[in-house]
């Protein structure tokens, strides 16, 4: 079972930057009454996030269509960006794999086009053109600009190789009834998967978005289900005073308002690197938010920050330890790794790192981890460790689930609408009116004052 210790973000344990007991009681009881409202959206079908845990046949449409390319291709490769791409990503890195250590494995290799930067789409287009490769193209709305240009340019691609039968080397995954990638599918009569309608792109990794790019890569998505589950189960049906949903969004929650404002995730092991930035967009985008649903003026939200260790020992520590008193820290633990790798006896000339023969290089990274917080613990700085039994499909599902339902709570507590994210809208808007969209003109005029303004700041 996963387990969260946070003896050292509380006051008995690191002094006047620890919360108190009582002080965490109350914002735990907050959490408890969002919990019941939450239970009430999820049985009535309102509660996407969690609802798509109830339909079996996202699952099943992902394996069996899956099951068509079996054997048939040597890459996959995602057109995508944000929620679109990042769950896929971070179950390939945790559960599959290096691309560059499947040299002699016979499985697919996952690409993730999640930037548009030319050089390195083209890097990556070289490489999936040079042998067999499914491509998928994965956008609720199909209107997002980074993902439109890759597809645009894929077509081209596919159609000067492949000709009239292009569109078997095309997937898309997008809304079920709606948008213009779904008219696309439709008009070309591809095979496509749904994103689910209540489910938004941050929240979507255990929907066909990141089990069917998994599913063709070997990972077994339906352990991926089991786990999420069983979290589910320990959150909304266990009876505990508190599960652990509660606990992460109260702690997060509440160093924020101590002026904790920045949240570092900080796996060790590097096959959890990729979760950090999957983290980051959920916690980001769900909770970074200006105003409260009553329209007040809040600026919701705490700044997700990666780090991995041991590797940012070497980096970000010093700051962490001695520097502002403005953030909580956030370690995720591995209680068994596939490999521990026994430490020889050194070579002459070497002697004095014999304390180290006889251990494992995997007891010396969990050691590092408690070495690490029992330091920021002795400067007075708060972190919490999340153990992990094993990383597995199970473990990695009950992990997303933790994590997206600790960030609904903390919307709760915020009081912000974690399902938006109204911010980035004016952005896409001011690209559309200097990309000459139709219907953006009065956008550029808007952008005008920046154009004029300010050239002698230019060095």
């Amino acid at each position: 079972m996963i387990k969260i210790d946070y003896r050292f973000s509380t006051k008995e344990m690191i002094g006047k930057n620890g919360v108190e007991r009582k002080e965490l009681d109350s914002v735990l009881k907050k959490a408890r009454a969002i919990l019941k409202k939450l239970r009430e959206e999820k049985r009535m079908g309102k509660l996407g996030v969690a609802n798509i845990l109830d339909e079996p046949e996202l699952v099943q449409k992902s394996l069996e269509l899956a099951s068509h390319y079996q054997g048939k291709i040597e890459n996959v490769v995602v057109l995508g960006i944000g929620g679109s791409a990042l769950g896929a990503r971070t179950i390939a890195q945790a559960l599959s794999p290096e691309p560059f250590a499947q040299i002699s494995d016979k499985k697919p290799k996952l690409w993730v086009c999640d930037n548009i930067d030319p050089d390195w789409l083209n890097d990556i287009f070289k490489i999936s053109f040079s042998s067999s490769s499914l491509f998928l193209v994965i956008s609720k709305s199909g209107a997002t600009a980074e993902t439109a240009s890759q597809l645009l340019y894929l077509i081209k691609r596919l159609k000067e190789k492949y000709g009239e039968s292009w569109k078997e080397y095309l997937v898309v995954i997008t809304d079920p009834e709606k948008g213009l990638l779904r008219n696309f599918a439709r008009v070309h009569n591809l095979k496509s998967l749904p994103v689910p309608e209540k489910v938004g792109g941050r929240y979507s990794v255990l929907s066909p978005v990141g089990l069917f790019p998994s599913a063709l890569i070997g990972v077994e998505v339906q352990e991926l289900i089991r786990g999420a589950k069983d979290m589910d189960k320990l959150i909304f049906d266990s009876g505990r005073k508190t599960n652990p949903a509660e606990l992460l969004a109260g702690i997060y929650y509440r160093f924020a308002q101590r002026g904790k404002k920045i949240l570092v995730m900080m796996p060790y092991s590097s096959r959890l690197n990729n979760f950090s930035e999957w983290f980051a967009q959920l916690w980001a985008e769900s909770l970074g938010k200006k105003f409260s649903l009553s329209n007040k003026l809040i600026r919701a939200g705490s700044t997700p920050v990666r780090a991995l260790g041991a590797t940012d020992q070497h980096s970000q520590l010093q700051l962490y330890l001695e520097g502002p008193e403005d953030k909580l820290i956030t370690f995720l633990k591995l209680e068994k790794f596939s490999e521990a790798l026994l430490i020889p006896e050194p070579e002459p000339g070497l002697e004095e790192l014999s304390w180290l023969s006889g251990h494992t290089i995997a007891e010396l990274f969990n050691t590092e981890l408690f070495a690490t917080s029992a330091s920021l613990a002795q400067e007075g700085k708060p972190s919490i460790t999340i153990t992990i039994p094993e990383l597995s499909g199970y473990y990695l599902g009950m992990l997303f689930y933790l994590f997206e339902l600790s960030t609904v709570i903390c919307a709760g507590l915020w009081d912000v609408n974690p399902f938006d994210q109204p911010g980035v809208e004016l952005g896409k808007q001011y690209t559309y009116g200097l990309m000459k969209k139709p219907g953006y003109e009065k956008k550029v005029k808007e952008l005008e004052k920046f154009r004029k303004k300010g050239r002698g700041y230019i060095l």
